[in-house]
């Protein structure tokens, strides 16, 4: 009996053994996978499904001793369906994973392509505001050039409007003082200043 016993033991412990290696096996490949979904696996899956393919040899081992040991047949029934929804649950992450990336490179895509078309924008309207400003510039330079010119007329139109009646004046008051006395007169129509000192 003891002999029975302790092959009994023997295999109890066996069997312990591989549900710790089943237990730390499922540990490492819930680190590998947040490993792989936390950016810090590279995205490289191989390691979890090595985890997953030692999970499933444990499985199969402690299956082979539910002969030797029939108590553990419930829990160990239980392990294949919980390595195939921890299975299931990472390929489903592998892909919604792949999916957000190819989505990431299109908003990559359309965000590159929005700052094009903004560059071009702001381009566009920098030269529009150049040509405006060139355009302003054109249009200020030809007005002071016409008021320049036009200062400049009105100088001289005035210029004869005064100077050349004074100097009419001023023959005729010097004709006058040296004694002539018929001496014509002019600007004494004139309603200005100019006027009244031909009248005079």
């Amino acid at each position: 009996v003891a002999k029975k016993a302790n092959k009994q033991l023997r295999r109890v412990a066996k069997i312990t053994a591989k549900a710790d290696m089943l237990n730390v096996v499922g540990l490492s490949a819930q680190k590998e996978s947040l490993k792989l979904f936390g950016g810090f696996g590279g995205g490289d899956t191989g390691p979890v499904e090595a985890e997953i393919a030692s999970l499933r040899e444990l499985e199969a081992e402690l299956s082979s001793s539910v002969k030797t040991l029939p108590t553990i047949a419930d829990v160990v029934g239980q392990i294949p369906g919980t390595i195939d929804a921890f299975e299931q649950s990472f390929r489903e992450m592998v892909v919604t994973e792949t999916e957000l990336q190819n989505e990431r490179q299109n908003l990559n895509v359309l965000t590159d392509e929005l700052n094009a078309d903004i560059a071009a924008v702001v381009a566009s309207q920098s030269q529009q505001a150049s040509s405006a400003s060139e355009a302003a510039e054109g249009a200020i330079l030809t007005s002071i050039a016409i008021a320049f010119v036009a200062g400049i007329g009105l100088a001289f139109v005035l210029n004869l409007a005064i100077t050349t009646p004074i100097r009419s004046i001023t023959t005729t008051m010097k004709r006058l003082a040296e004694g002539e006395n018929e001496v014509e007169i002019t600007g004494t129509a004139r309603g200005d200043e100019i006027g009244d000192m031909s009248r005079m």
